[in-house]
């Protein structure tokens, strides 16, 4: 029996020079996948109410993207494949390091967005979002002053904490 491989689904690249402009809705904290480095995280809106995703700080010396990812390029991969690794979200992250799928992947996990499939480390598969948008929603809600929207870039070189920081455990067990 042949064992199947992840493949990379095609998602259009946003160039970042088009990034919109994102309200920090959320900023959390999670282990990455090897449990060797603490990352932060953001979840942000759009001026039309889309979700993003990016990984904003890594304690360790590992490079990384911190472009906002649109949620539903992330839900279309996790909808789509049948299991989930780091190579799974690749090509939301052309051209960009390594790490970065990885990362992301952790924050999923954080966000109970996926799971381990059994006892295999590197194999993850998808679960329903419907209570990490029910949060989400409340979040989008809150009522926050303009001072919390930035650009993607602007906002990537300040290193400020959203009042709404939490702590997630984003363990590989």
């Amino acid at each position: 029996m042949k064992k199947s491989t992840p493949q990379a689904i095609a998602i259009p690249e946003v160039p970042p020079e088009i990034q919109p402009e994102i309200r920090v809705i959320k900023t959390a904290i999670c282990k990455s996948l090897s449990g060797k480095s603490d990352l932060t995280y953001h979840l942000g809106v759009d001026e039309e109410s889309n979700l993003h995703l990016r990984v904003f700080a890594n304690s360790s010396s590992g490079y990384f993207s911190q472009e906002w990812v649109p949620y539903s390029a992330i839900q279309m991969i996790l909808t789509k494949a049948p299991f989930i690794t780091s190579f799974s979200l690749r090509s939301l992250y052309v051209g960009k390091s390594t790490n970065s799928p990885g990362f992301l992947l952790a924050a999923l996990k954080a966000e109970g967005l996926v799971k381990l499939k059994g006892e295999k480390e590197r194999v993850y598969v998808a679960l329903e979002d419907t209570s990490f948008m029910a949060g989400v929603t409340v979040l989008m809600e809150a009522k926050l002053d303009d001072a919390a929207i930035k650009k993607g870039k602007k906002a990537a070189s300040k290193a400020e904490v959203s009042p709404l920081e939490t702590k997630s455990a984003c363990q590989s067990s």
